[in-house]
């Protein structure tokens, strides 16, 4: 499998799992006695798989390699993701602190909707924009060997950055939150 289409795969992952956060914030947006504590899962799961896992070989190895093959860091795409990354992370940490309270009071409920809701917004657009214009990119400019090199740097970078297990442990965690609330 080509890098690029491990990459796509967990997008569609990560777009379930973000259909599956909108459909529990709208139950905490409405008060109907959502599980509180499911926050920290959905931002356990975006921490550690979205950000760490996914975001942490594309930074570490796929953007490197663009760099290394003539696309710049500091404007255009790249620059983008990179910032996207950033703000997906801030919002994570804001979910993962709320998500860590005893209880959702009326001020944690309303700031784990505006959080969640602007991470959402944010993340299918970044994805959007990966898919259809940083991807295509990398596909031109990344010579097909060292593409096909890339996925097995991949697998090297979940073995070694996130542990033994931790993927499949994160698929899980990823099913079982569609389960409950996906559409």
């Amino acid at each position: 499998m080509k890098a690029i289409d491990i990459l796509m795969d967990e997008h569609q992952v990560i777009l379930k799992v973000l259909d599956a956060l909108e459909a529990y914030t709208q139950g905490i947006k409405k008060n109907n006695g959502t599980d509180y504590k499911d926050f920290a899962r959905f931002a356990e799961f975006f921490r550690e798989f979205a950000d760490k896992c996914h975001h942490g070989k594309e930074e570490a190895i796929l953007f490197e390699e663009m760099i290394n093959h003539g696309i710049s860091r500091e404007k255009g795409p790249l620059a983008v993701m990179y910032y996207d990354h950033d703000l997906g992370r801030t919002q994570v940490r804001i979910m993962a602190e709320i998500g860590s309270t005893p209880q959702f009071d009326e001020t944690a409920r309303q700031e784990a909707v505006q959080s969640a809701f602007t991470y959402i917004t944010m993340l299918r657009s970044h994805i959007f924009k990966e898919d259809r214009i940083l991807y295509p990119m990398a596909l031109q400019s990344i010579p097909t060997q060292v593409m096909e090199d890339m996925a097995e740097k991949f697998e090297e970078f979940e073995e070694k950055e996130t542990g033994a297990g931790v993927h499949h442990y994160l698929h899980q965690l990823g099913e079982e939150l569609i389960e409950k609330y996906g559409k």
